[in-house]
C-alpha cells in the first residue's frame, strides 16, 4: 500500500489528467464536472492515507 501510494503522488497530476481525459473522450464526464472529479480524487488520496495509517498501527 506504502508503494502504491508513493507512487500516486510522485504521478498525481499525470494520473488526474489522464482519468479525466479518458473520461471525457468518452462523453462521461463534461467541464463543469472536473472540479467535482479533482475532488473526488483528493477524498480518495486522504482514505488511501488513513488505510494505511491504521493497517500499520493495528496490533
Amino acid at each position: 500500500m506504502n508503494e502504491f501510494i508513493s507512487i500516486y503522488r510522485a504521478n498525481k497530476e499525470d494520473i488526474e489528467s489522464f482519468v479525466i481525459s479518458t473520461l471525457k473522450n468518452n462523453d462521461s464526464i463534461k467541464d463543469d464536472d472536473v472540479t467535482h472529479y479533482r475532488q473526488n480524487f483528493y477524498l480518495v488520496h486522504k482514505l488511501q492515507l488513513m488505510n494505511a495509517y491504521w493497517s500499520y498501527n493495528s496490533p
